[in-house]
């Protein structure tokens, strides 16, 4: 008897035929034996692949290396294009800065802002990119100010796609009397040398002040880092969303640096202390500052550091403080963060060294020297 074949069933294997077992030791066919046959209709099989969905899977299967080898190459050959098809623009322009000021306005790219030892002030613009090349004017505003405007190059101004690079030299001489004042969408602005004054805006970015001497420092970003060293009297840094750096930065009269989203990490150098004092401030983030100690800053005219801190998170306070500052003259320090540790320590990271309670110089942090009652390491 055969059995109809299995839809599923490759063709060309021979038709399976139903199997038999034996009750007990007797064999089919004797007398007495039961012969059990298994229902083909019951009987489990795995369900076959057929030819067709075979090819389908294959076909499947060949789409995706294909796409596997030809993505990487398309995007090769994009960028071998492009690389064949950039420009090269470079251009350098003579000015005189205005008395009233200089704007340096850049919406994209690298922004080098500098002091030169050059008898005349000069902006240098270098472009490589598959882009049209970006448009320099040099002009002069209603407010007096003399405008260096570069530009948007469309698409991307980092990268292979296109690099625009705008370099500003002053100098030295005019830089020291201008005030200067630098605006950028999304850049990378770098500021050095001595200026009067100098206010950086940038929406997208970094802001980095490394070798600038100023009176006066007040840089804002919507997003982005700012980087401070430097000497200054004065510095105001408000970001929206950004963190705020600052490494051997010198302060002699007021620090500001206040954002609503990111961390504030400063560390003052050992040759000032803001003598009106510094006031950091974030909602999200944490906030660490390192201050010197006063023995260390030459002609340091302050009694101690009077601190305050506030906010939900922890506050570590390791510096020898004062708790009242009523006729003293002390460096205020004002710390605030909504969410977020808070720490400030001594620019070597160490508590003061004279810990025996013998001292009579305010610099042991156990308030239990006999001169002065009110000196602290704990803070408030």
């Amino acid at each position: 008897m055969s059995f109809p074949q299995n839809p599923h069933q490759n063709p060309n294997q021979p038709n399976p035929q139903p199997s038999y077992q034996s009750a007990g030791s007797q064999q089919p066919g004797q007398p007495g034996s039961q012969q059990v046959r298994s229902n083909p209709e019951t009987a489990f099989r795995p369900e076959r692949v057929t030819s067709g969905t075979r090819t389908g899977i294959r076909a499947v299967i060949a789409i995706v290396a294909a796409l596997a080898v030809l993505l990487p190459l398309s995007f090769g050959g994009t960028m071998f294009a492009q690389a064949l098809q950039t420009r090269h623009y470079e251009t350098s322009e003579s000015f005189t800065p205005g008395a009233a000021g200089l704007l340096v306005d850049v919406p994209t790219g690298v922004v080098d802002i500098s002091t030169t030892t050059a008898t005349a002030a000069q902006v240098n613009v270098e472009y490589n990119g598959t882009k049209h090349q970006p448009d320099l004017t040099i002009e002069e505003d209603a407010d007096g100010r003399t405008v260096i405007s570069v530009s948007r190059v469309a698409g991307r101004t980092f990268g292979p796609a296109g690099d625009l690079r705008v370099d500003v030299q002053v100098p030295e001489e005019m830089a020291e009397k201008i005030q200067l004042e630098a605006r950028s969408q999304v850049s990378a602005v770098y500021i050095a040398g001595q200026f009067d004054q100098v206010r950086a805006f940038s929406d997208l970015g970094a802001i980095d002040t490394e070798g600038l001497t100023t009176r006066e420092l007040t840089i804002e970003t919507n997003t982005g880092v700012v980087e401070l060293s430097g000497r200054h009297e004065i510095v105001n840094v408000t970001a929206d969303r950004g963190t705020i750096n600052g490494e051997a930065l010198t302060v002699t009269d007021q620090l500001t640096a206040l954002t609503d989203a990111g961390t504030i990490d400063i560390g003052l150098s050992t040759e000032a202390v803001p003598a009106s004092g510094i006031d950091l401030a974030t909602s999200f983030g944490s906030v660490d500052l390192r201050v010197p100690r006063l023995s260390d800053v030459p002609g340091a005219d302050a009694d101690g550091y009077l601190v305050n801190t506030a906010g939900n998170g922890t506050a570590d306070v390791n510096i020898d403080t004062i708790r009242d500052g009523h006729g003293k003259t002390v460096v205020p320090i004002s710390i605030r963060s909504t969410s977020g540790a808070i720490a400030v320590d001594y620019v070597s990271g160490n508590t003061s060294g004279e810990l025996s309670d013998q001292d009579a110089d305010d610099q042991d942090p156990d308030d239990t020297d006999g001169d002065d009652p009110d000196a602290t390491g704990n803070g408030s």
